[in-house]
């Protein structure tokens, strides 16, 4: 199982790749695979705050089993917010992956505050 901070690492990794120019959101170069990227940045994010907040995490590779532990983790906390944002960031990064279809600025734009989002309420 990944350290929170191995979790902590990819996050700013994956951070990374999302500032890189090819991914500005302004030039709208990539939509779907910035989305894909602000997914996955998040649930390195969200699974590094599970490995704090629960000892025994375990890495989980199903995101069906992971979506119900952040549920059951973040529920009735000050996280709670979390589990709709990245519920939100999810289905985006779902389209973009298996659709086929364009992802539109609108979409670009939400994930982005979805992904903005969950990273002031967990480093809170």
């Amino acid at each position: 199982m990944p350290s929170a901070e191995l979790h902590s690492k990819q996050a700013r990794h994956n951070k990374k790749f999302l500032n890189e120019k090819v991914f500005d959101p302004k030039k709208f170069l990539y939509p779907d695979w910035y989305v894909t990227a602000c997914f996955y940045y998040t649930l390195h994010l969200i699974d590094g705050k599970l490995a704090l907040m629960n000892g025994a995490y375990e890495h989980i590779s199903e995101h069906k089993v992971r979506n119900n532990l952040i549920e059951a983790s973040f529920k009735k906390t000050k996280y709670a917010e979390v589990i709709d944002l990245y519920g939100t960031l999810r289905i985006y990064s779902q389209t973009a992956r298996y659709a086929c279809v364009k992802i539109n600025k609108y979409t670009v734009q939400k994930a982005t505050e979805c992904m903005s989002r969950i990273e002031q309420l967990l480093s809170s």
